[in-house]
């Protein structure tokens, strides 16, 4: 379990607690705090459990720099990246792991998760893309993004991917911001079938002072130049990528407003 924090005191304690948690008990957490001001490192020190290791960086780099150190620094055979304001369900790792027992070719396994606000209320539930275990190969994920104007698979919260995998992947992205999870998805897909699994695993949580909320206009500019220049869209018809544009430019506006009215 990875978790890069930056000035995450105030969620940071229940993002812990949630994987502390799991009925799954064969982890390792590895924190690395990007050089936070607050007392983030005060409240991860109060934990006592040996399972956690602490990495801290003497000066803050950018968040996709801090995402790459951390899940370069996992030793266990799965990788799971966790946001410093997300929480996991306490069978989000026994669900996963057991699912991939029976889909062992899979290199990596996601499942759902719903929408808290800063409170941790749930102001969005969790939404099945299948409603069995499915295998998707590297075209498919393509397709549903295509056709979809989104992340189809999800938040790094929902995934978990075997860790020989994450050198070969190589960094998240310092060109894409709103889509840093789906360019790696991608880029994971390339090595063999994802498993979507139709548990929920964790809670995604929304506020206006998260990373992607800040976005704005840049975020629908973003989405024109992922959607009609990524690599992995080169062979679609483009048509279709232009009707991805629009439907994410819409669903940009759309998550601005359902934040702002849930903060408010």
């Amino acid at each position: 379990m990875c978790i890069p924090v930056f000035n995450g005191h105030s969620t940071i304690r229940q993002t812990i607690e949630s994987v502390l948690n799991q009925q799954y008990t064969n982890f390792e957490i590895v924190i690395v705090d990007n050089a936070s001001t607050d007392n983030t490192l005060e409240i991860i020190n109060s934990f006592k459990d040996p399972r956690i290791r602490l990495i801290s960086n003497p000066f803050t780099i950018p968040a996709s720099e801090n995402w790459t150190k951390c899940v370069a620094l996992a030793r266990g055979h799965w990788t799971k990246l966790l946001c410093a304001d997300d929480l996991l369900e306490p069978t989000a790792l026994s669900d996963s792991m057991n699912a991939i027992e029976s889909h062992p070719s899979a290199v990596a396994v996601i499942g759902s998760r719903n929408v808290i606000n800063e409170i941790g209320t749930e102001v969005l539930a969790s939404r099945n893309l299948y409603p069995e275990p499915k295998l998707l190969g590297h075209k498919q994920i393509i397709d549903l993004a295509i056709s979809s104007g989104t992340n189809p698979l999800g938040e790094s919260l929902c995934i978990m991917w075997q860790s020989w995998i994450t050198s070969s992947v190589g960094e998240f992205s310092k060109v894409w911001n709103y889509y840093i999870d789906l360019d790696y998805w991608f880029r994971l897909s390339v090595f063999g079938d994802l498993l979507v699994i139709p548990n929920k695993v964790g809670s995604f949580r929304i506020s206006s002072s998260t990373w992607t909320s800040r976005l704005g206009l840049s975020a629908i500019i973003e989405a024109k130049d992922f959607y009609l220049k990524h690599e992995f869209f080169s062979e679609v018809n483009p048509v279709r990528r232009f009707m991805a544009v629009v439907k994410a430019s819409i669903r940009v506006v759309a998550r601005k407003i359902f934040i702002a009215v849930q903060s408010n």
